[in-house]
């Protein structure tokens, strides 16, 4: 079983990476960057608009307020995808339950 960014279960090798991400976003200084064995700096390219909030709450409130807010914001991504879904289906499903559809001739 995927869990993903809770880890109440089995999460998944490249959580450890989206974890890292958001472990530097919450204690590292803004904009974050890397230095390579060359001595470049290569500054942090990720989808940041899906970690900058939970990364801003681990920036004022700690690592743990960090995963608790990424956990949220997964959770309010989910329920706008279901909320989507379930107007779309409102669309297409006729208003009153029983009557067939109309077939076209």
């Amino acid at each position: 079983m995927r869990t993903g960014s809770h880890h109440l279960l089995y999460s998944t090798v490249d959580w450890q990476i989206r974890d890292a991400v958001l472990r530097d976003l919450a204690s590292g200084p803004w904009p974050v960057a890397y230095l390579d064995a060359k001595g470049e700096t290569w500054l942090l390219r990720a989808p940041l608009g899906f970690y900058l909030p939970a990364g801003l709450a681990g920036r004022l409130f700690g690592l743990p307020a960090a995963q608790g807010m990424l956990w949220m914001w997964c959770g309010l991504g989910l329920a706008l995808v279901l909320a989507l879904l379930a107007t779309l289906a409102r669309k297409l499903v006729p208003t009153h339950p029983g009557v067939p559809l109309r077939s076209s001739p």
